[in-house]
């Protein structure tokens, strides 16, 4: 009789659970259901029945457990991506209360050109194997960009606001002129050729810095091992009409200008004895010849010999 008034007692309080309406779902539960139905057509002792309520509460207290674990561990996701894109969003604001510009890199392959137009209106044409580096916008009282390789500038006018490349140890600084900068990491050949305006050069020597002025059809070389650099004249408009075409051009210049160039727009390392390079001037156009094509060129003018190596080559010149 106990037993029966338990169920009793308790069949209102629990049949919701087993409902269709119910939380309590799924086959476990349908088996709870079948047992406590079974109990309540039968005539049960005492122990028998608090051992089938105890098995129900059991499964009543797994089910509850579970179903916090899982409510908890997606709450934990949900609060992850909400503290995700919250600190996203404290990022972005920061950045546009204090006016921070973001900061953009733009790299080109082997042969290649990519055309870039920076805020103030400049417009950089960089050449193969290059890197710039320049800001979405120019907030401050200057206006610098940074270069890894070959770019040619036209700079947008604004007396306001020097335009000034960082090219490793040489920086150039200028108000609005088209020039061409020439620096890559691994060689020690750094130059400027000026096409018109006006622009200053200065140089990182190891103990103090040095700084020229170039005029238009200038060229300022700087060796970078030597901490040395000198002036030349040149035809500028050809020495950067690579920029405009897609092809190299040469107009009386050396091989330690030639060399160089070539080793950036073939992709390939050429080794050479610089102190034994001859002071001949070469004047011709790259466009799809080979490598070794420019090569025998070279050797109706010079005693040069070149062997492949791998993917580079070495060459060997003969006074």
């Amino acid at each position: 009789m106990m037993e029966n008034r338990l169920k009793e007692s308790s069949k209102e309080k629990w049949r919701d659970l087993f409902s269709d309406k119910g939380y309590l779902k799924g086959p476990m539960t349908e088996h709870m259901h079948k047992q406590w139905e079974d109990a309540a057509t039968k005539e049960v002792n005492g122990l028998v029945g608090k051992r089938i309520w105890g098995g129900i509460e059991r499964n009543m207290l797994v089910g509850t457990i579970k179903r916090v674990s899982h409510y908890y561990k997606y709450y934990s996701i949900a609060a992850s991506i909400a503290l995700l894109v919250a600190f996203s969003g404290m990022i972005h604001f920061l950045m546009e209360s204090q006016d921070i510009p973001y900061m953009y890199v733009v790299n080109t392959g082997v042969k290649g050109k990519q055309m870039v137009t920076l805020s103030d209106g400049t417009i950089v044409t960089m050449g193969p194997s290059s890197k710039l580096t320049y800001p979405s916008q120019f907030k401050d009282a200057y206006r610098k960009v940074s270069l890894e390789g070959q770019a040619y500038f036209e700079v947008a006018k604004n007396r306001e606001k020097p335009f000034t490349v960082n090219a490793g140890r040489m920086h150039i600084t200028a108000l609005g002129t088209a020039f061409e900068v020439f620096n890559y990491a691994d060689n020690d050949l750094a130059e400027t050729i000026l096409a018109n305006g006006k622009v200053e050069v200065v140089f990182d020597q190891e103990h103090c810095k040095q700084k020229t002025l170039l005029l238009p059809n200038e060229m300022v070389s700087f060796y970078k091992k030597r901490s040395e650099f000198s002036l030349h004249k040149i035809d500028a408009q050809k020495a950067v009409a690579w920029h405009e075409d897609k092809f190299l051009c040469f107009e009386k210049a050396t091989l330690s200008a030639i060399l160089p160039r070539l080793e950036q727009w073939y992709g390939r390392t050429i080794y050479y004895n610089v102190d034994k390079l001859p002071k001949a001037e070469f004047s011709f156009k790259v466009r799809d010849e080979s490598i070794e094509a420019i090569f025998s060129l070279m050797k109706r003018s010079i005693k040069l010999d070149f062997k492949k190596k791998d993917e580079n080559y070495i060459l060997t010149i003969n006074h």
